[in-house]
């Protein structure tokens, strides 16, 4: 991500999201979604995970970790 306060504001928001999510009813995601998200920003490495697909009978934890390793 090139412009900081992107990457700050982003970086804010996934480390926020879990508590403002629960405040207001949401559905939370898995801790590890946050943190896999987190991890692609600090790599610098941006954009769908999904890449054209919606697969199905995964968690988004999978998805999200079988793509931080293809990436």
């Amino acid at each position: 991500m090139q412009r900081k306060e992107v990457r700050d504001f982003v970086t804010t928001y996934l480390t926020q999201a879990p508590q403002a999510v629960a405040s207001v009813g949401y559905v939370l995601l898995p801790a590890q979604a946050y943190q896999v998200a987190q991890n692609r920003i600090h790599l610098g490495r941006v954009g769908t995970v999904f890449g054209g697909k919606s697969p199905v009978g995964m968690t988004l934890s999978q998805l999200l970790t079988t793509q931080k390793l293809q990436n």
